[in-house]
């Protein structure tokens, strides 16, 4: 949603990073630390599944 907000508000999209607004930067770095989260989520989920199925292995072998 936040990402969109630069395509539906051009002005919120900084040209350079010297020339952004404190506002257009907040912004940038908000969307950079959500697409952060979204990454480490998407890894956590994905080693727990590994953790499940190694431990299903496990009980099985027993």
């Amino acid at each position: 949603m936040l990402a969109d907000l630069g395509d539906t508000y051009p002005a919120l999209r900084p040209t350079t990073v010297a020339t952004a607004s404190s506002a257009q930067r907040a912004l940038a770095d908000l969307i950079g630390l959500l697409n952060a989260q979204a990454l480490t989520f998407a890894v956590r989920d994905r080693v727990e599944g590994s953790l499940i199925w190694h431990h299903r292995f496990m009980q099985s072998d027993k």
